[in-house]
């Protein structure tokens, strides 16, 4: 297995990236699929508020290197179908989100030979409101590929570490013409059910570490630091679970944008 992450920061407050890049209306990824990946068909549903996920289909045209294509049985060059399983968890304690993404190739099927798993971890940046941080983690893993398996994963690191590096640039680049800045301060976000059931769930109401406003309104919009409600006393600490908790560091960022903190290359 591979390993390689990144941190970074966005212009927008983080209710404002996950209402727009995560809403239930999934107009974000659809997007993006169809910008990055020449899929317009590609599928977002709504998350299910049962368990806090959903499944995001999309097709993808790439040139293989030789030793997939021998693997898959495919051409050099062809059309990939991927399902995405995401989970979507946010804890009220300490206004922190995580997003864990496993994307699956379908066809041609590979059954469990690549496994790729991203989780992404978003809180506010500090004290600054107006902006949120992301750290993402990225892992790779090729099964049954003996020999092969050290060649082929490094290969898999190297193209899924591009395509969220790809995937970051394009989700900054949407949410600052979109929705940073004055101008747009008072255009109306996607809903995001999860996010309100997680709050509801936690008994926060409005009045805890960052109360999500418009939840129950078509056209909720964001104030000026978020909809956020700040907390009396200090936020609660996570307890480091991906699935409800999260790490004390998980709200580091870098000032310098878009930067690689750790690659698991780096120590072979």
């Amino acid at each position: 297995m591979r390993e390689y992450e990144i941190e970074t920061t966005f212009d927008v407050p983080l209710e404002t990236f996950l209402r727009v890049v995560y809403g239930d209306d999934g107009f974000f990824f659809r997007r993006y699929h169809a910008d990055a990946g020449d899929d317009p068909a590609a599928s977002v549903p709504p998350w299910d508020l049962s368990d806090g996920t959903r499944v995001v289909t999309f097709c993808k045209t790439m040139a293989l290197p030789s030793v997939i294509e021998r693997l898959l049985g495919s051409a050099a060059s062809t059309t990939l179908r991927f399902e995405e399983k995401q989970w979507f968890r946010y804890d009220p304690a300490n206004g922190m989100a995580c997003v864990r993404s496993t994307p699956t190739l379908v066809s041609p099927a590979a059954g469990d030979s690549f496994k790729t798993e991203v989780t992404v971890y978003l809180a506010p940046f500090g004290d600054d409101r107006s902006r949120c941080s992301m750290r993402a983690k990225l892992s790779v893993a090729a099964e049954g590929t003996w020999a092969l398996q050290p060649l082929v994963e490094k290969m898999m690191e190297h193209r899924a570490s591009a395509t969220f590096r790809e995937w970051v640039r394009y989700a900054d680049t949407f949410l600052t013409d979109n929705y940073a800045g004055e101008l747009n301060a008072e255009r109306p976000l996607p809903k995001l059910g999860v996010l309100g059931a997680a709050i509801t769930k936690a008994g926060g109401g409005r009045r805890h570490a960052y109360a999500i406003n418009g939840e129950g309104d078509n056209n909720g919009t964001s104030n000026g630091n978020g909809g956020a409600e700040e907390e009396e006393g200090e936020r609660g600490g996570g307890d480091g679970d991906a699935e409800g908790g999260f790490d004390d560091d998980s709200a580091s960022a870098n000032e310098g944008g878009l930067e690689v903190f750790h690659e698991a290359s780096d120590f072979d």
